[in-house]
């Protein structure tokens, strides 16, 4: 259900923004309130925490928010607050943005490494994946301790797995694949 409520509001919301011609100076709107509420676990927890009221919740977002998003991001709270359904606006923002990304050609790829890409390697990727995939690349970079070496990298629905412990685990089931004579 959660999916479906995301993407009807992200969707009617995208459409809203794109009517008003506030694509842009949305996305960064929907990208400031995202990082906060990822950021902040208590502020977070209050806004979907059942036993607190939709008036407190909507008066400490406002708060927070304080002239730093539009109107219609209050009003698309405050009607997710009178629907009981603030537990979603993360992902319906989430949603949103997808659809912008969607609407502007832009594509994220999330790479997966042990260490911090520098500069260069970051734009040699974004070369690569941008020329192979014919598409604007957007770099979201997660580093994994667990990752020996290599990358691990997730784009338009395909994993590229060229981490070291990706190549082990072929050459392990090589060899336990190979018959002996």
């Amino acid at each position: 259900m959660g999916q479906l409520v995301s993407q009807v509001y992200g969707k009617a919301f995208f459409d809203l923004s794109l009517e008003i011609n506030q694509i842009d100076n949305y996305q960064m709107q929907a990208n400031n309130i995202l990082n906060i509420m990822k950021n902040d676990d208590k502020f977070f927890n209050i806004i979907i925490h059942p036993e607190i009221s939709q008036t407190k919740k909507f008066e400490i977002f406002s708060n927070v928010f304080k002239d730093s998003i539009s109107e219609h991001f209050y009003g698309l709270f405050d009607l997710l607050l009178k629907k009981y359904r603030e537990i979603y606006f993360l992902e319906i923002l989430e949603d949103f943005i997808i659809r912008i990304n969607e609407y502007k050609g832009i594509v994220v790829a999330e790479v997966i490494s042990a260490q911090e890409l520098s500069d260069d390697q970051k734009e040699r990727l974004i070369s690569n994946l941008s020329k192979n995939l014919n598409k604007k690349i957007t770099l979201k970079t997660i580093i994994d301790e667990n990752v020996i070496g290599g990358l691990k990298i997730i784009v338009d629905g395909h994993i590229i797995d060229g981490t070291i412990q990706s190549q082990i685990k072929n050459i392990r089931n090589k060899l336990y694949n190979t018959k002996i004579i």
